[in-house]
């Protein structure tokens, strides 16, 4: 019986490491730049990357520098500098990327710089950002 349990606790203990392991893989840190802000779009450059980044570190980076304000729920962004999500979506931020890999132009896309970024295929918390990669937030309807 002794046996049993000795191994069931070590079972656990190695599915909590597991696990605890997989959760520190999304975070990383993401130093940003903000390259433009209005109303209805905001422009930013990922210029430098440490582990697995995402949007969201980006953009705590670029907040904690006091660049933007954004709110996100359920990895959805709800709100950038004041401007928040109408109530049943429309209009709402949407998230455009340069990196091809993350993204898809079937809905269409957004031009900056001369190069088309795609509709992100994830959200701010699942996505994944790059060196040099832009990043754009349009507040749309449809």
């Amino acid at each position: 019986m002794r046996r049993i349990k000795v191994f069931f606790i070590s079972c656990m203990l190695f599915v909590l490491c597991v696990v605890g392991l997989a959760a520190c893989k999304k975070g990383g840190k993401a130093e940003a730049v903000l390259l433009s802000a209005t109303d209805t779009q905001v422009v930013i450059r990922v210029d430098d990357v440490e582990g697995n980044a995402v949007l969201v570190n980006a953009l705590e980076n670029l907040q904690g520098k006091g660049e933007l304000t954004f709110t996100v729920s359920n990895g959805m962004v709800t709100a950038i500098n004041g401007i928040e999500n109408g109530k049943d979506y429309t209009p709402c931020w949407m998230i455009y990327t340069s990196d091809n890999e993350m993204a898809s132009t079937e809905w269409g896309g957004v031009e900056y710089d001369g190069q088309l970024c795609g509709g992100a295929i994830v959200g701010v918390n699942e996505l994944t950002v790059i060196k040099g990669g832009i990043y754009i937030f349009v507040y749309q309807g449809f």
